[in-house]
Parts: C-alpha cells; sequence; structure tokens
C-alpha cells in the first residue's frame, strides 16, 4: 500500500511540470519551464558561494573545518525549514484526497509518511541550494577528500533534520488553527509572523556573519568544550565515522518519534472542526445581486479564505501597503537620505531616475499574480461555471477585477510616494502612476493567459497549482523581464531620446492583445477545458 501511495503522489509531483489536458490527455508542459527552474535554483545556490569563501577562510587556516560545517549546515537548516514550513501544513492536513484515504484500511502514518515525502522533497531542495555550494566550496579550499561521499549522505541526514522542524511547526499550527474559529484568518497571522522573523534575520544576517568570522577561533573552543554533541555531529562532514553514525541515527529516531508523534493527532487536526462555535440561522431579507457583483464576491471569497493564495500571490500587496507606512512615518529621514544619494549619481543618470519608482512598485507588484492560478483552483469543479447561465467573459472579468482591486490601491500609493520621496515633480509622478497601474493591467491579462494555456486542474493540493504552476512562475518572470528590458532599453536611449514618459505603451499594448485573445479564441479555450 505504501508503494502505491508514494507512486500517486510522485505522480502528482511530476503533473505539476507536465501537465496533461483533460480532453486530450497531451502534455502542455514545456522544457522551457524545467530550464528556467533549474537556473532559478542554481542562481539562488549562487548567493551562498560569497557566504561559503567567508567561512572556509575564517575557520580552515584555523583547523576547524568541523565548525565551518557546522555553521553551513547549520544555515542549511533555517533556509531548508523556511523554504518549505509555509506550505507543511496544506501538504500535510488540508490535501482534498485526504477524507478518501482515512476511509480506507489504511494506518494513519502511511498516509503521513507519503505526505512527507512531498514536504521533504521541498525542503532537500532548498537545503542543496545551502549545503550543496558548502562542499564544492570546501573542495576548492582544502582539496577533494576521501570522505566527499560522506558529505553527500550527510545531505540526507541534515533534511531529514530539518523535515522534523518543519513537521513540527505544521503541527503546531495545524493545533492553532484547529482550535481558532476564523481558520484561514489564523493560518495567514501565523504564516506572517514567521515571516516577518525571517525578515528579521535576514536583514540582520550581513553583521552576523561578520561577527562569526571575527570570533572564528572563540566559536570553535565555546562549542568543542560547552556542546561536544554539537561538535561529534559536525564532525560527520570531516571523515569522522562516529560523528557521521550519530548524525544518522539522531536524524532517523527524531524522524520516527516525528512520524509516531502527528500520526496519533493527524485525523484530529485534518478532519476535526473543534473550537468553532456553530451559528444561528438568522432570518433576514435577501438582497439580490448581478451576475458580475456576485462572480466578483465568489473571487473574493476564494482569495481571502485561502490561505496560500494570500502568502504567494497578495504578499507584495501587504509589502507595498507596509512600505506606504513606513514611508509616511520616516518621510523626512528617508527624503534626507535619498537626495544625498541621489546627488552623488551622475547627471546622466537624471532622466533615468524619474523611473525608479515605476520600477521598484513594478518588481514589487508582479509578486502578485492573484489571475495566474485563478483557473486551475476552479479544479474538478470547473464544470460548475460552465453549467451556469454565464459566458466566459463574465468569468473573466471577475477573475481580473479581484486582481485590479486588490493591487490598484497599493500600487498607486506606492509610486506616488516614493516619487514624493525623490523629489519628481507632478508630471514624473502622474508618470509613474501610469507605469505602474499598466504593469497591474499587464500582470493581471498576462496570469488569466497562462492560467487558461498551462491549466493545473487534477490537483489535490490547493498549495500546488498556486505555488507550483507553470503559469505562476512564467507570468511572475515575464513582468520581472519586461521591467528588466524596459529600464536597459531607457538607458541605452537615454542620450537620444528620453524613453521614460512613453515606457508605459509597451505594458498597456501588451495588456490589449493577451485581452483581445482571452475574449475571443481564449472563450472557447475556458469552455474546452
Amino acid at each position: 500500500m505504501f508503494k502505491a501511495l508514494l507512486k500517486k503522489q510522485l505522480m502528482e509531483l511530476k503533473e505539476v511540470y507536465t501537465p496533461r489536458s483533460r480532453k486530450s490527455k497531451k502534455k502542455t508542459g514545456t522544457k522551457g519551464f524545467v530550464i528556467l527552474f533549474a537556473v532559478l535554483t542554481v542562481s539562488i545556490s549562487f548567493s551562498f558561494v560569497g557566504m561559503s569563501f567567508l567561512f572556509a577562510d575564517a575557520f580552515l587556516p584555523l583547523e576547524l573545518d568541523w565548525v565551518y560545517f557546522m555553521m553551513m549546515a547549520a544555515i542549511a537548516l533555517v533556509v531548508s525549514v523556511v523554504g518549505s514550513v509555509f506550505s507543511a501544513y496544506s501538504i500535510l492536513y488540508s490535501a482534498k484526497d485526504n477524507e478518501f484515504l482515512m476511509a480506507m484500511p489504511i494506518p494513519p502514518a502511511t498516509i503521513l509518511s507519503v505526505r512527507l515525502i512531498a514536504v521533504f522533497l521541498s525542503g532537500f531542495l532548498f537545503e542543496c541550494m545551502a549545503l550543496v555550494p558548502a562542499i564544492v566550496v570546501y573542495a576548492i579550499r582544502a582539496g577533494v577528500k576521501w570522505y566527499l561521499l560522506l558529505q553527500v549522505v550527510d545531505l540526507l541526514w541534515i533534511g531529514l533534520l530539518a523535515l522534523v522542524l518543519t513537521s513540527l511547526l505544521g503541527f503546531l499550527v495545524g493545533l492553532v488553527v484547529v482550535r481558532a474559529r476564523h481558520k484561514s484568518l489564523t493560518t495567514i497571522l501565523v504564516s506572517l509572523i514567521l515571516l516577518a522573523l525571517y525578515y528579521f534575520i535576514y536583514f540582520r544576517l550581513n553583521s552576523f556573519l561578520q561577527a562569526i568570522a571575527t570570533n572564528a577561533a572563540f566559536i570553535g573552543e565555546s562549542v568543542s568544550g560547552k556542546a561536544k554533541p554539537v561538535m561529534w555531529v559536525s564532525q560527520a562532514f570531516t571523515g569522522n565515522l562516529w560523528g557521521f553514525l550519530l548524525l544518522a541515527g539522531t536524524s532517523v529516531i527524531l524522524m520516527a518519534l516525528t512520524v509516531l508523534l502527528l500520526s496519533r493527532h493527524f485525523g484530529k487536526i485534518a478532519f476535526t472542526n473543534k473550537g468553532v462555535k456553530k451559528v444561528a440561522y438568522v432570518e433576514r431579507p435577501m438582497k439580490q445581486k448581478g451576475v458580475a457583483a456576485a462572480l466578483l464576491r465568489r473571487e473574493f471569497v476564494r482569495f481571502f479564505q485561502t490561505p496560500a493564495y494570500v502568502l504567494n500571490c497578495g504578499l507584495g500587496i501587504l509589502l507595498s501597503l507596509a512600505l506606504c507606512v513606513y514611508a509616511l512615518i520616516r518621510f523626512d529621514f528617508l527624503k534626507t537620505g535619498l537626495a544625498t544619494l541621489l546627488g552623488s549619481l551622475p547627471p546622466e543618470f537624471k532622466n533615468l531616475l524619474a523611473f525608479v519608482p515605476a520600477v521598484a512598485a513594478g518588481f514589487m507588484g508582479s509578486m502578485n499574480v492573484i489571475t495566474a492560478p485563478s483557473i486551475s483552483l476552479e479544479g474538478n469543479s470547473l464544470w460548475l461555471l460552465k453549467c451556469m447561465p454565464i459566458t466566459s467573459k463574465q468569468i473573466f472579468n471577475a477573475k481580473q477585477g479581484l486582481h485590479l482591486i486588490l493591487n490598484l490601491p497599493a500600487v498607486i500609493p506606492c509610486c506616488a510616494i516614493i516619487s514624493a520621496l525623490m523629489g519628481l515633480n507632478m508630471w514624473e509622478g502622474v508618470v509613474n502612476v501610469i507605469y505602474g497601474v499598466s504593469l497591474v493591467a499587464y500582470t493581471s491579462a498576462m496570469g488569466l493567459y497562462m492560467g487558461l494555456k498551462k491549466p493545473l486542474l487534477d490537483w489535490t493540493n490547493e498549495a500546488v497549482p498556486i505555488k507550483q504552476s507553470a503559469s505562476v512562475a512564467i507570468t511572475m518572470f515575464s513582468a520581472w523581464a519586461l521591467v528588466l528590458a524596459e529600464s536597459v532599453g531607457a538607458y541605452f536611449l537615454r542620450n537620444s531620446f528620453n524613453a521614460v514618459p512613453f515606457l508605459f505603451v509597451l505594458p498597456l499594448a501588451l495588456c490589449a492583445l493577451l485581452n483581445r485573445h482571452l475574449y475571443t479564441r481564449g472563450e472557447k479555450e475556458f469552455m474546452d477545458l
């Protein structure tokens, strides 16, 4: 039974990157998306290379190789947990087929173990982004050692430790959510607290790393004197067989205890509505709404009742609003600092500076790809929309309406406030606001277009079409590419033509072309899904 469930889970992961059309059963995924994902993974890995060289140059000359791996393994552990903790709860406890599987004669531990493998693969990818560069840098600085194979195997044990921490955090979130009245709101708030903690650590990371490199010898003496088990485990990366066995045994035992703990509470968290108060029906007069208003409300309800949707496709809205509030509070301080910074730049960049607010808002707004997974989120209930006496145009309007209503109130103030901080005149501020609006419109149309071209309907967990679908990735990267291409073009034309006031033309033109396709051939494509 475990083998069958594992095969099913792996097939679900495969379908994320090679989705099939329901009718033709033909793969609609492209190799380009896989290549793009690989390039992104490698690019993120390179960000840990400099950190690895910093620690290697600090610890290896002191013959503290095990401290070097202790620090890099700890960083990889944190990166792995942070990278997968947001999806752990939804994967473990919110899968659409949990009730179906629990109704079968399958032990909860078996179902949970298969779910944990999906969480492990997600976290293992993040771990390798941080720890593989550390192993490569160590080979460069210290040479290739005979225990290189042990270092590779140690990736598995560190991955299991990360899985233990991620699963326990997901378990704690589940205990909080299952007792909460507003489950979606509680999940969002808990996730935002964890995210705020992550960013707090991230922004203080540079000073933290410098302090570690400066006090390398002291750290080695302290750990070897007061935390010998940590030293023994860290020596697993330096050829110590006893340390290798200790790390392996610790990882396996902790993982087994975690599975035992979670399996006992799996059904309680996955299916219990404990803590939710029953609401008595109160007779009220019904208010009739039009089709457009009803469809738009439907999109709003789905968005705010799906925590993964809010956190992954609406995080840029929260960041933009937070930036606006912070800028208003520290307006004079930020304006003085920006004036000093901008005054030190060469005069040839003067025309391009007026484009900075729109670029900042554009990159932040491109994180809000609300329309990209909206069609995929219909899932197996897509037929309900098709059976209703409504047109595809009305459905598309509702999905794009949600995107515009949520994004514009964040992007417009963001562009305006940054323009004011930079001391731009009224005309330049208006141009920035128009460009920000054009990017929001483009992202809305592009997300819906890609959602129609790359649908992912056969999901068992709502986090899959939101976090791992090709439509989301392509929409986000296309918006970044558009902003980057226009920035480069404006730079090369700076001496002959000031292109900044006209940069909004391209996003609006692309938006018009995409909408033209959506509201003509796109309607038939939607009905054929």
